[in-house]
């Protein structure tokens, strides 16, 4: 039995174990225990090279790639083409709106 002062902890330690004990006591004296492990902390081992070399990995022709980049290309010439559309159609838009806004007005 180990006395503790009210709103105070301590740490007991088991010299046969790799356990401690935390006796605390609230603020009216009345005690109470918490059991811990010690367990030691180990770093993960760092990966070798060899392990990652040993991954099935696929890589991309030089002749893919550049399929991939004709593509790229021909959807970026789509968007621009849809952009235009977009805009002149915008145009038309405000020029229709303005020409029923004078239709209105006179």
């Amino acid at each position: 039995m180990y006395p503790v002062a009210p709103n105070a902890a301590v740490a007991l330690w088991d010299s046969g174990a790799p356990v401690i004990y935390l006796k605390q006591a609230d603020a009216s004296g009345k005690p109470s225990m918490k059991t811990y492990d010690l367990v030691e902390r180990v770093e993960a081992p760092i990966e070798s090279t060899s392990a990652v070399e040993g991954t099935n990995t696929t890589y991309a022709t030089k002749d893919e790639l550049a399929a991939l980049a004709g593509v790229v290309r021909d959807v970026d010439g789509v968007i621009a083409s849809l952009k235009e559309d977009v805009s002149t159609l915008k145009a038309k838009a405000i020029v229709k709106k303005a020409t029923r806004k004078d239709e209105d007005d006179g």
